[in-house]
């Protein structure tokens, strides 16, 4: 008599239930990200895990709790660059920050968060950005700039301020010249600029 198969979850459900399981256990929220994306790096985990089924590393994170932590650092994606996308900090540069300006009493604080800021990039671009805007008053105005980010080993990074020349490649040259100190084999932001920026682990 053949041996009845026990049916399996469907990989759909089970990776929902990965997901709530993240929720409660590490409190991190990946229910509006996209699926396609998240069933790969899911997919990477399993096949890094030697896992050959969803229901084999259900059963491994429940043995072992720190997967978690490696599965949620893989899902968390840190795409970013300097001045990423010109169009939109051509933008900023434009129109956001003259009607910011017009709209502050002299030496009034500056405040900007930048949220999902990986590993700086971004509050940095904003950094140069405003000192380019605001000239000698930037030194002199009171400016804070906070890049948050739920990743501690990539707020790790930001705060060194140090980039490999290939992370600064597309930043303009006169950028490049005036924001940027040449260091070992890559590049520091200038600690004026730097001191403007305040990195902080924030879900």
């Amino acid at each position: 008599m053949a041996k009845k198969k026990v049916p399996r979850p469907p990989v759909n459900s089970a990776v929902e239930a990965i997901l709530e399981r993240i929720r409660e256990t590490r409190h991190f929220d990946f229910r509006n990200y996209k699926r396609a994306t998240l069933h790969r790096r899911i997919e990477r985990r399993m096949a890094d895990r030697r896992c050959r089924t969803i229901a084999d590393y259900q059963a491994l994170l429940e043995r072992q709790p720190a997967e978690f932590d490696a599965l949620i650092a893989a899902m968390l994606i840190k795409v970013t660059s300097f001045f990423r996308d010109p169009d939109l900090w051509t933008e900023i540069g434009q129109r956001v920050l003259p009607q910011m300006f017009s709209e502050k009493r002299p030496g009034e604080e500056i405040r900007i968060w930048c949220a999902g800021c990986a590993t700086g990039e971004e509050a940095f671009s904003a950094a140069i950005l405003l000192a380019e805007a605001m000239g000698p008053a930037f030194q002199n105005q009171d400016v804070k700039i906070f890049g948050t980010d739920v990743d501690e080993k990539a707020i790790t990074t930001a705060r060194r301020g140090i980039y490999p020349a290939t992370q600064v490649a597309d930043v303009p040259k006169h950028l490049l010249e005036r924001y940027f100190v040449e260091e070992g084999d890559g590049f520091s932001i200038r600690k004026d600029v730097r001191r403007s920026v305040v990195f902080g682990v924030n879900n």
